[in-house]
């Protein structure tokens, strides 16, 4: 596996059971720039990184937050609605 596609699979990981952002996303995995990102996602998946969240179906999707108090990382679990 190249290094591109590494990180283009680390996107998919994250991209599935989150709603940050897919400029997060991107900057997680490496990518300074979002486009970057996009340009090399759609080749190997055959859709748009927010296109494959969509997709993905993800029930539940998580939250990333900088906890002010303490500057970590804080994962919030939004409430489910009810329709």
């Amino acid at each position: 596996m190249t290094f591109q596609a590494a990180r283009v699979a680390k996107a998919r990981e994250l991209l599935e059971p989150t709603d940050d952002l897919v400029a997060q996303v991107s900057r997680s995995v490496g990518y300074l720039h979002v486009s970057n990102l996009r340009r090399l996602f759609r080749p190997v998946t055959g859709v748009t990184p927010s296109e494959y969240r969509s997709r993905s179906g993800s029930a539940v999707r998580v939250s990333h937050q900088k906890d002010l108090s303490t500057g970590q990382s804080a994962r919030i679990r939004p409430t489910p609605s009810t329709v």
